[in-house]
């Protein structure tokens, strides 16, 4: 922690960044910053029930392929130990973070939503299925 000129500690500015916007860009600063062959390893929090192998390619980008995914099983949520390498000689431009004109979303639709998207609500929800008038666990 940094101070000021008035002797009072800098806090930085903060703003909310949802965890399937902040895998995304992840992969695309790692495909930007790494060499080809180059390997990113990284925990990616999911709700169990709900993940699918289609959770991991919405997330990737061009140039980059995932290697290895283990999970750590804690019930209701797992985390999953991702693994992914750069398999591309081609240069891309730096990763803007604007999350208005995401790669991702520019290209395609969003037809999948991932285990891990809006993951910290699930968390502090204890993973209620939303609507659910019992308050069923997922």
């Amino acid at each position: 922690m940094g101070f000021c000129r008035d002797d009072q500690p800098y806090i930085p500015p903060t703003k909310p960044y949802e965890l399937s916007a902040l895998a995304s860009d992840l992969l695309l600063l790692a495909r930007y910053m790494l060499k080809p062959g180059g390997r990113l390893v990284f925990f990616l929090p999911t709700v169990t029930d709900e993940y699918v192998e289609l959770d991991l390619q919405t997330m990737l980008c061009e140039g980059m392929e995932v290697i290895a995914n283990s999970l750590q099983d804690f019930g209701s949520w797992g985390r999953r130990l991702i693994t992914v390498r750069k398999t591309t000689t081609a240069k891309f431009p730096p990763p803007t973070f604007d999350s208005s004109t995401s790669e991702k979303e520019a290209n395609e639709a969003p037809a999948h939503v991932p285990a891990h998207k809006d993951f910290r609500e699930k968390y502090f929800q204890g993973f209620k299925k939303a609507g659910s008038p019992d308050g069923d666990v997922l």
